[in-house]
């Protein structure tokens, strides 16, 4: 993961999201982006396919409400930013573990092995 978000916020949810990927193998790099006023953070999950890099997708953190979006290669092929993810989650350090394993090991798999 690239060290560039210094909030602590950004620094607790792009470590518990590297150690849940690490587990599996994947990568995490941390860009740090602004839309308009929105500054957010997008922690880039990527796995391996056929032998080559391949996105799974990208966790965006907005830190100014606090609330987490998914972005997907099917956004981006629909020429949708990551503000466009829908973030109905908000990010509690206490609740974002269980977040994680609720959707992070079967999203990786579905996009990974997806035809």
């Amino acid at each position: 993961m690239n060290a560039t978000d210094k909030s602590p916020l950004g620094t607790f949810l792009g470590t518990m999201l590297s150690t849940h990927a690490h587990k599996m193998g994947l990568r995490v790099d941390l860009q740090e982006d602004k839309i308009g006023r929105v500054h957010f953070v997008r922690h880039d999950v990527t796995g391996s396919r056929s032998g080559e890099d391949w996105f799974c997708f990208s966790l965006v953190l907005v830190s100014s409400d606090h609330s987490v979006g998914i972005w997907t290669r099917d956004m981006m092929a629909k020429k949708q930013g990551p503000l466009d993810a829908e973030r109905s989650y908000h990010f509690h350090p206490n609740t974002f573990d269980r977040w994680l394993d609720g959707w992070f090991e079967d999203a990786v798999l579905e996009e990974l092995t997806r035809s």
